[in-house]
């Protein structure tokens, strides 16, 4: 008689500590779902602004090849000018 009352303590702590464990790896669960939602959406992010980097720097680059083109034929004037007016000297 006296291990069948052991054997049934035994069993309502043992229930009660699986039930304790599934809740607690539940909540564990819900928060590493809510952590990777979180992940998925700042890699999103990252590579949006990332594409938008990219476009930006390519843009800066073709402005900065006309202007560089501007200023090279400014600077070949300029040469031009400079050696007509040395030559006159």
């Amino acid at each position: 008689m006296e291990s069948l009352i052991k054997s049934d303590i035994f069993f309502f702590i043992t229930t009660i500590c699986i039930v304790l464990i599934t809740i607690l790896f539940v909540v564990i669960l819900i928060y590493l779902i809510r952590v990777f939602k979180n992940i998925d959406f700042l890699s999103k992010k990252i590579k949006e602004e990332g594409e938008e980097i990219i476009n930006d720097v390519h843009n800066a680059r073709i402005n900065l090849k006309a202007e560089g083109k501007k200023a090279s034929n400014l600077l070949s004037i300029l040469s031009f000018f400079k050696k007509k007016r040395k030559n006159k000297d």
